[in-house]
């Protein structure tokens, strides 16, 4: 067994220190794993082992491939299996629906024949997963098990793809009308708070690249792969554009990163403002003092490109230092906010949506209640108006 102990600057809060880091083989391609941080030494080893065992099993499965199997011999882990041993364009997509699964059907459904799958057995699962708490005891919301059960959607489809099954088993949504008005709530900050944020960050951290990357996200409304993914070569001061046009994503099945193209291929050449423009060129200067530096590095990390969990480190550590702040997730940090801000400066769905890089629809869904607010601020000009 392979445990190491992560540097102490690594530590997660609740003292979570040690890894694995292990070398496996899986079709014949050899590839190296290492894992988020446990506890104990001895947690580490039993995922390991754990991790290893799996390999082994999608190794013996991976014979489906080349060999003629009845379908009423499958069972869901086989269907499981095989789903994920199969190579794709996006290894980010796979790692979100393996933990989705990997937690919440793959339990349930392990050794059930997948022509026995029904109706009645998914309708025990709903209840299955409703009954399921989280670590702390809360329960999930509906959003998220909806996400679940697309997966899972995801690998019945599969399944039918391979003639397995006849057809996909109905599967309802899961829904709550109160549930539903509360999530559509989006949360943001104000500029007050992302001022005190940003001095916040300058006096925690001598370091512009973490400065640069939030402004980043405030000013440009990016996801954080995307903004991860920028070269400088991405980068035009004189014209004051950016070109996104890729993503990068550390949440692949064995542990790499990869760098794709952007969700739903919305590339796009977006103007930055003066303010943003000026840091970037400070930060360009400060990283042209390293003797090896080329316009190939990544704008936010140099030769390699800033780990999501380094960012969310930092962000922590920010919030920890400024407890009256909302705590938000970066994307709510800088896509929300950002969004949110177009929105009240009465910027159309159309100019949002080629900017954010999404459909006008996704762009109304998701801050229908701020365009709704935003039409209801229109009858202001009338407020003082007198017969």
């Amino acid at each position: 067994m392979a445990i190491y102990l992560a540097p102490k600057c690594e530590w997660t809060k609740d003292g979570r220190k040690y890894f694995y880091k292990t070398s496996y083989t899986l079709f014949g391609e050899k590839k190296i794993k290492k894992s988020k941080k446990f506890l104990l030494i001895k947690e580490a080893e039993n995922e390991e082992r754990k991790f290893l065992n799996e390999i082994d099993h999608i190794n013996k499965i991976g014979l489906m491939k080349n060999e003629l199997i009845n379908p009423y011999d499958i069972t869901f882990e086989m269907l499981f299996n095989d789903f994920f041993s199969q190579k794709r364009k996006k290894g980010s997509t796979d790692y979100t629906h393996w933990g989705r699964l990997h937690a919440h059907a793959l339990p349930f459904f392990k050794d059930m024949k997948i022509t026995e799958i029904n109706d009645r057995a998914i309708e025990k699962w709903r209840e299955y997963l409703t009954s399921k708490r989280k670590k702390n005891g809360c329960d999930y919301n509906n959003n998220y098990r909806n996400s679940v059960l697309s997966s899972l959607i995801v690998i019945f489809g599969y399944a039918k793809k391979k003639k397995w099954i006849a057809d996909i088993p109905t599967i309802e949504k899961f829904y709550d009308p109160d549930e539903i008005k509360l999530e559509q709530v989006i949360k943001y900050q104000t500029e007050d708070e992302f001022r005190i944020f940003m001095n916040c960050l300058k006096s925690k951290y001598d370091n512009p690249v973490y400065y640069c990357f939030f402004a980043f996200l405030y000013f440009m409304g990016t996801r954080k792969g995307e903004a991860t993914a920028l070269n400088w070569n991405d980068i035009h001061f004189e014209s004051g554009k950016v070109d996104i046009f890729k993503t990068i994503s550390n949440k692949n099945l064995d542990g790499s990163k990869t760098v794709t193209s952007t969700k739903n291929k919305k590339n796009r050449s977006i103007y930055m403002p003066d303010q943003l423009n000026f840091l970037l060129q400070n930060l360009k200067h400060y990283y042209q003092e390293f003797s090896d530096f080329s316009d190939d590095w990544y704008v936010f990390g140099g030769i390699n490109s800033l780990s999501f969990t380094q960012i969310d480190r930092v962000k922590d550590s920010v919030y920890d230092s400024c407890p009256k702040l909302n705590r938000l997730t970066v994307h709510q940090f800088g896509r929300h906010t950002h969004a949110s801000y177009l929105i009240s400066h009465g910027k159309s769905i159309s100019e949002i949506a080629f900017r954010l890089g999404d459909t006008e629809k996704v762009i109304e869904d998701t801050y229908v209640h701020l365009f709704d607010q935003r039409k209801k601020e229109v009858l202001d000009v009338f407020k003082d108006f007198k017969f």
